[in-house]
């Protein structure tokens, strides 16, 4: 087959792989709570996708970074479409499903809302698809072995986890920069985006030096169980406070992991053996 025609044949599989792609996205962009198994598989479509966009046949293609980029977009942009299309015809099964019986629930919201659902289970890809597209360009060896299909005896990447190996690039710019940026901090040394002034009641006070200090207090902690700190206002690099904004988000993400468990086995190891109900079926004599 001569390089024509190949290149043609990975065009075609590089469409097909978009518009399942979107589908998978789409679909459990609408139906994830119920079945999450559907985030997963448009997570791995996702990947099917981008496997086929660096492919051997695909070089032709692909003479510089901006010409990548232009079919990223393309590509990225069908997806959306095909994603929007899956939602809504998931909508409308699930409406279907729940008029011919209603132990089927509807599905929440609007079509339109099911739509925009679908266009934002996209969308919320274009962040680790950019930063792939520049480890790709950095450290294509790292960037291809990211995302290539593992055997079963091998330890398999999470999303997560690829996109942390995609970030990594930026991030270090990110953590080097030196551009002051107003934070405040807390009385234990944490630092909390001040990112409109206008937003929050500014005090000034005066230490004992002689010196003015501004203040004010901040909300943190998620909706419903927040708590009100003060914070004293001043200029801090934007890499240090990138450093401790993602380490705190990193590790929040693991402490609630290990919190969580630790709580659902405390709770299980208290309950009376005779509330206790068996996971394992019992095999009848």
């Amino acid at each position: 087959m001569n390089k024509s025609a190949s290149a043609k044949r990975s065009q075609v599989a590089r469409k097909k792989a978009v518009k399942l792609c979107g589908e998978a996205i789409g679909t459990s962009s609408v139906t994830a709570r119920e079945n999450a198994s559907r985030a997963q598989t448009a997570r791995d479509g996702f990947l099917r996708w981008m496997r086929t966009t660096v492919s051997p046949d695909m070089d032709p293609f692909l003479g510089d970074v901006a010409e990548r980029n232009t079919i990223y977009q393309g590509d990225f942009a069908d997806i959306k479409k095909s994603a929007r299309k899956a939602a809504k015809t998931e909508y409308q099964r699930l409406v279907t499903l729940n008029q011919m019986s209603p132990e089927h629930p509807a599905p929440k919201g609007t079509e339109s809302e099911a739509e925009k659902n679908g266009s934002k289970g996209a969308r919320q890809r274009r962040r680790p698809l950019e930063n792939f597209q520049e480890l790709l360009e950095v450290d294509p060896e790292v960037a291809l072995d990211s995302i290539r299909e593992r055997s079963a005896n091998e330890p398999q990447l999470s999303w997560s986890e690829r996109a942390d190996i995609w970030a990594a690039p930026k991030r270090e710019r990110c953590a080097a920069s030196k551009q002051k940026i107003e934070v405040g901090t807390d009385s234990k040394g944490l630092m909390h985006n001040i990112a409109d002034r206008d937003a929050y009641h500014i005090q000034k006070r005066t230490l004992e030096d002689g010196t003015e200090q501004e203040y004010c207090e901040v909300s943190v902690g998620s909706p419903g169980s927040s708590e009100i700190v003060e914070v004293v206002l001043g200029l801090r690099p934007s890499g240090e406070v990138y450093s401790q904004m993602l380490r705190v988000m990193t590790e929040s993400r693991l402490l609630l992991r290990n919190a969580s468990k630790f709580v659902r086995d405390c709770e299980d190891a208290e309950t009376f053996e005779r509330h206790a109900i068996p996971t394992v079926a019992v095999k009848d004599d």
